[in-house]
This record gives structure tokens, sequence and C-alpha cells, in this order.
């Protein structure tokens, strides 16, 4: 098995399981299945809800990988705090050892928490809570604390087991034990609604201005900058504050970004945020030395930009360069291609190719650039190098399976294609998705 893996054959018998009216807990929506191969059957472990929208964790097996025989009562309901009222919520399993490892939401109705559970069996299941409860998705972060979908993968690197997680973002995080896992130190949690801080030095120069010049944007939305703090010195005054500012355009004015409010935010015009090259600039006010910028972003980031001096306004020259590949601030992938523009998120437990790459099924969520419908979710695949498990090596550029059918693109949320459960079984692999978080579907390929 290489990268990237299929073509995948959508089961023609799709869906494979509906809502069963029979059982409360299960009448209204199935969706997002994970599974696990156990002896001479799959087990799947999917998401249900009731008419109310509680979401409880249920377990169906199957011979053949197509025909389920659900369990009546589910294994896993909301019991805790932040589980209520929203339920336990996308199910992930790995076995390891005598243990079932399984990932899984909290939700409380305004958090969303990535939680874990322990099990022997498949039914009976210890919870250990939420594994990073103060973490703040940059996606979420009106809502934060935000954590969400964590895809482990079962055979550890050099000692460490890897877990890929997030729902804007795919970011990493790594365990002895899986148990305990730990997370980038990405430093003083940012103010207010601020997705990133970076802190730019360069050697001290003398200029009156200062710019922000963009290279390589990472989402179709754009820049949008919170505030744009440039100092002589750490503990030097910030000389921005209340100065003039101007920019390439603006939906939001530039002066924003100088205001020291990290409420407000210059962001560029609707018709420049397919544009790399847009700007920000400060006027000092005066010539001065200056050796440092810090720039406090919204979700509208830049993955590469310049920061630039004048004396004039006119004439720029380079004093730094940041590029977020060369930082390791907990991100193994952000969105790049069309269907994938809005937000990542984990699918199943990654697996190992033939060579020892890690292979992610990831699902994107796109703003409708390319010709995708707009907000819909197919899945992709990237390849992640064991050497440097924190970053995406390559990836595929469109979906290798998405919304087509009646059922993937109509129900409670429309042209869904969301994957989760990925297994080898009979020399043949699975793949179980949610179809428009309704109903439950496979595909298979068969090398």
């Amino acid at each position: 098995m290489s990268f990237p893996i299929g073509p995948f054959e959508k089961y023609s018998g799709n869906p494979i399981l509906r809502p069963d009216p029979a059982h409360d807990w299960e009448s209204a929506f199935l969706y997002n299945p994970c599974a696990t191969v156990v002896g001479g059957r799959v087990a799947m472990l999917y998401r249900a809800q009731n008419a109310t929208k509680v979401s409880s964790i249920g377990l169906a097996w199957s011979r053949d990988g197509y025909t389920f025989e659900r369990r009546p009562e589910p294994v896993l309901v909301p019991t805790e705090p932040y589980e209520t009222p929203g339920g336990c919520e996308d199910p992930r399993v790995v076995h390891v050892g005598d243990t079932y490892y399984l990932t899984y939401t909290g939700y409380d109705g305004k958090h969303a928490l990535l939680c874990l559970a322990t099990s022997k069996d498949l039914v009976n299941w210890t919870k250990h809570g939420p594994l990073f409860p103060d973490f703040r998705d940059f996606g979420h972060l009106s809502r934060a604390p935000w954590s969400k979908s964590g895809a482990i993968l079962a055979t550890p690197i050099d000692g460490w087991y890897w877990m890929y997680f997030g729902e804007s973002w795919i970011y990493w995080a790594r365990s002895r034990d899986l148990i305990a896992w730990e997370i980038a130190d990405t430093g003083p949690t940012p103010p207010g609604p601020v997705a990133r801080v970076d802190d730019v030095t360069f050697s001290p120069t003398t200029a009156r201005y200062v710019r922000l010049l963009g290279v390589t944007p990472v989402t179709a939305y754009g820049y949008s900058v919170y505030e744009m703090e440039v100092r002589n010195g750490a503990s030097g005054a910030n000389l921005a504050r209340g100065k003039s500012a101007t920019a390439s355009s603006q939906s939001l004015p530039a002066t924003n970004a100088v205001d020291g409010d990290y409420s407000t935010r210059w962001a560029v015009s609707a018709g420049d945020r397919g544009r790399a090259d847009s700007w920000l600039s400060v006027d000092l006010g005066q010539t001065t030395t200056v050796d440092r910028v810090a720039v406090y972003w919204e979700a509208a980031t830049a993955l590469v930009y310049r920061v630039q001096t004048s004396s004039d306004g006119t004439r720029w020259t380079d004093v730094a360069t940041y590029d977020v590949s060369t930082q390791d601030d907990g991100v193994v992938a952000r969105p790049v291609f069309d269907f994938e523009d809005q937000r990542l998120e984990p699918g199943p437990p990654p697996i190992l190719t033939r060579d020892g790459k890690i292979l992610l099924v990831y699902n994107g969520q796109t703003t409708g650039a390319g010709g995708f419908a707009k907000n819909s979710y197919s899945s992709g695949q990237m390849l992640i190098d064991p050497a440097n498990p924190k970053v995406a090596l390559a990836r595929l550029e469109r979906p290798f399976i998405a919304p087509s059918t009646g059922d993937e693109q109509n129900g409670q949320v429309n042209n869904v294609v969301f994957s989760e459960g990925l297994v080898e079984f009979r020399d043949t692999y699975f793949l179980y998705f949610g179809m428009a978080d309704s109903v439950l579907g496979v595909a298979t390929w068969k090398p």
C-alpha cells in the first residue's frame, strides 16, 4: 500500500445503516462512524442523535463489512458536565495491546472538547476526560476553548504515539502511554479573539515607515490583522500605536491595526482576498530606530510575509521574512486547495504505507471555491514523514471521495461525505463515512 490509496468505489447498497425509530437515542440521525477489526468481524462505532439532537455512540458488528447488526443500547452516553447537553460525538478508535483507545468529542452546548475513553471489550468504557481543556482552535476562537477530532497512529515512533487533531487546521499531539498527551508549547494565550501572534525581530534599522507585505495567504479570506506593533527593544514602547496607517485595500480600516485594541482589526477588501501581495503600512511620524514587529492575526493569516522599512514611504527595504513553515507552532497542515480552503479535520486513525510513511485521510470543507458546492465536505489524503511527524509532506490536490449521491447531497447537513473509519478486512480496504450527517455509507478499494 502506497500513497495515495484507492481508487475507492462507493457501495451500491449505501446507506448501510439508517436511524432506528425503535431506539430513541438513534432515532433521528446516524453519522461519522469509525471501525476496527476484531477477529473475523468489523466493529463499527458511530455517532447517533435523537430528536433533540443529543449525541450518543452506538456499536454495530458485521461479518462482511457491509451488513451490520447493531447493539440496541449505546455504549457511550453523555454523563459528564463537559458532555451535556450536547452529548458524545465523532468517535475514532485504535486497538493497542489489549486496550481500545477511543477519542471523541464532548459537547456541552458551547464548547467542543476532545476526550478520551478506554475499553477492553468496546462496550464498557472508562472516561478520561478532555485531553486539552484550554485549547483554542483558531476557527472557533469566539467559543474557545475548542478542540475536536483526534486520530491516533497506533504504531509508536521512537517511543511516542502521535495524534492528529483539530477542526480548522490539523494539529499534532504526542504521548508515551496513550493516556497523557502533550501538544506544542506556543507560549502565552493570545488576547481575545486573536488567532496567532508573530514576534519578528531584525537588526536595528532607522526608518519612519514600517510595512507588512503579504507573500502567501493561508485561506481564501485574504489577510486580517488585529494589531501591528513596532518597537525598538523588547521592552520598548509600541511606536505604531495611534499613528497613521494605510493599506493596499480595506474592508475594515487600516487604523484598526494600530489603535491598541485587540478586538478591532484591519481586513483586506473582499475583491482583494485572493491577492497574495496585499500590504499594511504604518507611518511612525518621525525617523527612529526599530528592531521588531509583533503581528496579531485574525483567522485570515499569512503563511509567508515580509517586514519592510522605508524613510519616505515609497522605496522599501526588506528587513525580515516570516515563514510559518519554519515555526514549531503545533500545526501540521493548513488549508491549501479549493476543496479544503475553509477547514481541515482529521478522519480515520492514520496508517503506515509500505515505505513507512504516515498516511492520514482527512476531511476538508470548502467556501465554494473551484466549483465545489459551498460549505461541502469531501475527503482527502496527506502524507507525513515519521522523521518529522509535525509537518505534512504532501497531499492530494482534489478529494478522493466527495458527495455525489442523493443521500450525500441531501440530509441534516447537505453535501457532506465525512470519513472516520478505515480498516483492512478480507484483503479489502473499507472506508466508512457519514452521508449528509444523516446516514452511514461505505466505499471499498481492493489493492
